[in-house]
């Protein structure tokens, strides 16, 4: 009636038919426009890039958020850029001015 637990696994591509070992991740948990891995330092670039193009301005992380989509030609989970703008607000390079607003310092 329903699948067993190995063939489930089998059908999502998770194990390998035959010996039973993991072979990949599971793909139907990410986005389609999601790219499995990025270069390190590749987020953070286009989010100073960004802050370097609009550094006279508080800006949103909304538009952050499209502005790294777009220079990196894909979707960039919004958690990573939350999590350089922590890292950059901490290094003194970005002030959070309020919540989901930052202002670039050029330090």
């Amino acid at each position: 009636m329903f699948p067993s637990y190995d063939e489930h696994e089998q059908v999502l591509g998770i194990v390998a038919p035959i010996s039973g070992i993991p072979t990949s991740r599971r793909l139907d948990v990410y986005s389609p426009t999601m790219t499995p891995r990025r270069s390190p330092g590749e987020v953070r670039d286009a989010i100073v890039e960004f802050f370097s193009a609009n550094a006279k301005r508080e800006v949103t992380t909304a538009e952050i958020n499209a502005s790294v989509n777009q220079s990196l030609r894909g979707e960039v989970a919004p958690s990573s850029i939350r999590s350089y703008l922590q890292k950059l607000d901490g290094a003194g390079r970005v002030k959070r001015v309020a919540r989901g607003r930052y202002k670039w310092t050029g330090r």
